[in-house]
């Protein structure tokens, strides 16, 4: 089926604490997945996390492909990052940080530039329902945000090319009983008309 998963082994530790998922596909391998490994890589180098990078030519649903890597994780803890976004230089060790009180669900700011030319924040947070503000968009904890595996491994994305993942973060909201907030952007959530979501 032209199905390719990778695993970068940066860790040195027995145990994975955090799992970070990435969906692809080969032509944008170049273009974006290897500036995204290279910002991942750099900052997991030594930690006790493992990339995960499922590579496919469109062969199942990005909900299929989600659970797949879902349950070929062995952190305590996963989250997604789309293959064509970005994240902050200190990404990995704030999560870390905030895995330590043993949470359910990590949430931090995201920031949303749309085809290049508007950018906003984007809180998330268990307390939030799904809207648009003037200066801020609110959203439950979808896949980007940092999940407790064991919390919510049952609960299965839908064979979906689209919305999966805002349809999955309204079951798991349920679940979210002890949230931390790391009150600062550490995601980058780059929107392309052309680029984004065709590759996952």
């Amino acid at each position: 089926m032209g199905e390719n998963i990778e695993s970068s082994p940066l860790h040195m530790q027995d145990k994975i604490l955090l799992s970070i998922l990435i969906l692809s596909i080969p032509e944008r391998h170049t273009s974006f997945l290897t500036r995204l490994l290279r910002q991942l890589e750099m900052q997991a180098l030594g930690q006790p996390v493992e990339i995960l990078v499922f590579t496919d030519n469109r062969q199942r649903t990005i909900g299929e492909k989600r659970n797949q890597l879902v349950a070929l994780a062995k952190g305590d803890y996963f989250c997604f990052v789309d293959d064509d976004d970005r994240v902050a230089p200190d990404y990995v060790i704030h999560i870390l940080r905030a895995l330590h009180s043993k949470p359910d669900c990590v949430v931090f700011d995201a920031w949303v530039t749309l085809n290049g030319i508007r950018g906003k924040i984007c809180k998330y947070g268990k307390e939030y329902q799904h809207r648009n503000g003037a200066a801020a968009y609110y959203r439950r904890p979808n896949h980007i945000m940092v999940h407790r595996r064991d919390n919510v491994k049952d609960i299965q994305f839908l064979a979906l090319n689209f919305g999966e993942d805002d349809e999955w973060a309204t079951r798991v909201v349920e679940r979210v009983k002890k949230q931390v907030r790391i009150p600062k952007i550490l995601y980058y959530y780059d929107y392309s008309r052309t680029t984004s979501r065709s590759g996952r």
